[in-house]
């Protein structure tokens, strides 16, 4: 009996390991073709260089034109970060307190002859696009580069400290960059610790928001996809422990070396999951999809039939990583089988 309720649960790990991978692989294509990694890396330059207003505040009601207005002005900084390079990104020259408005710093610092590298296209079939990652080393040299742009020979931290002192105090981030001074030590090195350890405080929050921007997608979709695929745990499961053939089949696909991969593209991922699972289906009957036997007739089958694609969802949302843990884990419980009894003497 044990054995069967493990393999049951090995069963519909499988299934919500390839729910849970076709959500993530669908988005993460579409957090490719809207740029968002590298739309969230800008907007992380921007809240530390620029503008600190913009950083995100606690959820509330966003209007429609606010919302279109957000997205335009993403859309135009990423724009003017792919245009820029070391002829047009000119260093803000303000003098100190004077009215005028601090300088795009984000778009300077993306024309930085270090940064651009990071933006040059895999193949020569591809567009040049903005950097969906950029090394906190490259960013502080960069950066460093910019405020003191005019050193003749090695830059010492007396260099470091004029340059910054004559920053216009209107910048946002002066007053960062005189903390990171007074706890360095007297070598350049340690402000750049500094530099890159403030660079890497900001990109892990940046980090958190993108993985909720993700979250958010991959729970509508494995909605939308479940119900459409009707995938319904509950049926799956009674499948499962009721049918034995099914139960080895399942169980053997779930032991297979070759199972769909987690670093595969899109499509690679698609084909490998409506392959197995179609194979399932049709050949040994797990009951997938929307037919006369898994349509329910009366209300009270319907309810559960909506629990159970409500189960499938929910779990899909969890991440293909922590399904495949999960059915390994199963799988070496299943393969030890169950604690020899002790005899007493």
């Amino acid at each position: 009996m044990l054995s069967v309720v493990i393999e049951t649960a090995i069963g519909l790990a499988l299934v919500f390991y390839f729910m849970a991978l076709l959500c993530s692989a669908i988005t993460e294509a579409i957090a490719n073709a809207m740029k968002k990694r590298a739309k969230y890396l800008l907007r992380g330059l921007r809240e530390l260089l620029d503008d600190p207003a913009t950083a995100e505040t606690a959820p509330g009601v966003v209007s429609p034109s606010a919302a279109l207005a957000s997205v335009s002005a993403e859309q135009n900084l990423y724009n003017r970060a792919l245009a820029a390079d070391a002829t047009t990104a000119v260093p803000p020259a303000t003098p100190p307190h004077s009215d005028a408005p601090p300088g795009p710093w984000t778009t300077v610092l993306m024309g930085h002859p270090l940064i651009r590298p990071f933006k040059e296209a895999r193949s020569t079939s591809q567009k040049t696009r903005n950097p969906s990652y950029l090394p906190a080393r490259a960013f502080a040299a960069a950066l460093l580069d910019t405020i003191v742009p005019n050193t003749t020979g090695k830059t010492t931290l007396t260099h470091i400290r004029n340059a910054v002192s004559g920053l216009d105090d209107a910048t946002p981030f002066k007053g960062a960059l005189v903390s990171i001074l007074k706890r360095t030590e007297d070598d350049v090195k340690s402000f750049m610790s500094g530099l890159e350890q403030w660079y890497d405080d900001q990109m892990d929050r940046i980090s958190g928001s993108y993985k909720r921007w993700s979250k958010r997608w991959l729970a509508a979709i494995a909605v939308v996809l479940v119900g459409l695929a009707g995938i319904d745990a509950i049926a799956i499961g009674r499948s499962l422990y009721e049918d034995a053939p099914l139960r080895a089949a399942v169980v053997a696909a779930a032991a297979n070396e070759t199972l769909c991969e987690q670093d595969e593209s899109f499509e690679e991922t698609r084909e490998c999951v409506t392959t197995t699972l179609t194979e399932l289906g049709a050949s040994h009957g797990l009951p997938l999809g929307w037919t006369e036997t898994t349509t329910p007739d009366r209300w009270s089958e319907w309810l559960l039939k909506v629990l159970g694609l409500a189960l499938t969802a929910a779990a899909a949302t969890l991440g293909a990583p922590f399904w495949f843990d999960a059915f390994n884990r199963l799988g070496s419980l299943r393969n030890a089988g169950p604690k020899p009894k002790t005899t007493s003497g």
